[in-house]
């Protein structure tokens, strides 16, 4: 069941880069991001994804939290965006929307290392469910690199063994 309190607080400090080419489904998506997101910011193509991503990585010296693309789009496709991203952040959670149609991609978006596939259209609530699964891992790997950072191991009692 998804816990919309802790997705509310996991959110509340996140930025989202949302490209998709279709007007209807940015119109309805932003909504509903809009309602999760304090920043969410809009792309219609890939060219102009990666341009914001960019732009934004220089401007705040970070990258975004989160990015949702669609697969098939003018200018620069989603999976071309997804390898530029990459290149730029390995790191990057990265969710793909697509048709069912185009699901022969998948493979290559998986060997590419992206956070999640979700086929359209859209049911909003596996929507918001995967946006709260990750957002959820991106907090719990938080607390484990601080539970290591604030619990250093001590190796003062190891003994080495001495040569003969």
């Amino acid at each position: 069941m998804l816990d919309y309190i802790l997705l509310e607080k996991y959110a509340k400090n996140k930025t989202v880069l949302f490209v998709e080419d279709d007007e209807n489904i940015i119109k309805e998506t932003t909504e509903l991001l809009e309602l999760i997101f304090p920043n969410v910011d809009i792309a219609s193509d890939g060219k102009e994804g990666f341009s914001k991503y960019i732009d934004y990585k220089n401007k705040y010296d970070k990258f975004y939290d989160l990015v949702i693309t669609d697969i098939q789009m003018p200018k620069l496709s989603g999976i071309e965006l997804t390898k530029l991203i990459y290149k730029e952040n390995k790191d990057q959670l990265l969710i793909v929307l697509s048709a069912y149609s185009e699901s022969h991609y998948l493979l290559e978006l998986v060997n590419l290392g992206i956070s999640h596939f979700i086929p359209k259209p859209l049911k909003y609530d596996t929507f918001i469910h995967v946006i709260y699964t990750k957002l959820k891992e991106i907090e719990d790997n938080k607390l484990d690199k601080s539970d290591v950072s604030n619990n250093p191991v001590s190796y003062t009692h190891l003994t080495l063994p001495t040569k003969r």
